[in-house]
């Protein structure tokens, strides 16, 4: 596991290599959709919030901000990850080698952002990202103990990118909910059964 804040770099999509951007034949239209997915924790807990990513048969991608907004009154973030079939994989290198990446990070007020652009160092341009398939953007939250029951909060995801002719991809905007629900009756009483064992023991010590 990475620390915590150079994790957030390379919550991204895996990148392939420059020769791998060599088709044979022309891509189709960039299309891209994300599926959120909502979950529910109690007060104290962590929970993991996914975005799908589907990038169709093959997209094509000259630049992209994707950003995060979340309550950070009400949620702290732990870690974050990327999958691609079900295994984690880290972008970081392939980002440095396949273009300028600027992460933007503000955890205490939060926020994530993350541009990158198909250019080099100096300002040069390079092949698109080729991008297939699906993939998952996986951020552990855990509930702040202050997170009312019964209330929930958004996770939100924005995507703008452009495709290999520098035009821009319809702006994809995603949230996922973070709902507060209380501990389950069963954990409650294995709870209160240890709470009750602790204090027998302490009369017992006296």
């Amino acid at each position: 596991m990475l620390n915590r804040h150079a994790k957030f770099s390379s919550l991204l999509f895996p990148l392939l290599t420059a020769a791998s951007l060599v088709l044979a034949a022309p891509a189709a239209r960039a299309a891209i959709s994300i599926t959120p997915h909502d979950v529910a924790g109690a007060p104290g807990s962590n929970v993991d919030v996914t975005f799908d990513f589907d990038f169709g048969a093959n997209t094509l991608i000259s630049s992209f901000d994707l950003g995060l907004v979340f309550d950070p009154a009400l949620l702290t973030l732990l870690d974050g990850d990327f999958y691609q079939n079900g295994a984690a994989v880290d972008a970081l290198n392939g980002l440095d080698a396949a273009g300028t990446l600027i992460p933007n990070f503000d955890l205490s007020n939060g926020s994530i952002g993350v541009a990158w652009y198909a250019l080099d160092s100096n300002f040069q341009p390079l092949p698109p990202l080729a991008l297939s398939g699906t993939y998952s953007l996986l951020l552990s939250f855990q509930l702040n103990n202050n997170f009312p029951i019964g209330q929930d909060t958004s996770v939100a995801l924005t995507l703008d990118a452009s495709d290999e002719n520098l035009d821009p991809i319809d702006t994809i905007s995603k949230i996922a909910n973070v709902a507060a629900v209380p501990l389950p009756p069963s954990l409650l009483m294995m709870l209160s059964g240890l709470g009750m064992l602790a204090v027998s023991r302490v009369r017992r010590s006296d």
